[in-house]
């Protein structure tokens, strides 16, 4: 019997740990994944090893903020900077809008 009702509640934790980290990678991924506008303020997703405003700048646009994180870079650019951008080699580019907010960058 106390095997059952040990079973039991290790299934639940391993529920409830599921769901809880489900939550934790969709809420950063719906925020990385919205669609990039035509022009405007982006979020170009890169390799860590790469120089993210080089890249951008690489590109035809211009990295903008003080910080960089290691794998994405905000940018500004013209009509063409997103084809070009991911020709250079940056694997994404999102709308940067929120999480600029997030970060206390103002645009």
């Amino acid at each position: 019997m106390t095997s059952t009702l040990l079973k039991g509640g290790a299934m639940r934790f391993v529920l409830f740990l599921s769901v809880w980290v489900l939550s934790l990678g969709i809420a950063p991924a719906m925020l990385l994944l919205q669609p990039a506008p035509a022009q405007g303020v982006v979020m170009v997703l890169h390799s860590p090893w790469t120089d993210g405003a080089r890249l951008v700048e690489t590109a035809g646009g211009r990295p903008i903020g003080v910080l960089q994180a290691p794998m994405a870079t905000m940018a500004d650019g013209g009509p063409d900077f997103i084809a070009s951008v991911r020709r250079a080699g940056a694997w994404g580019v999102s709308d940067a809008r929120l999480i600029a907010q997030i970060c206390g960058v103002n645009l």
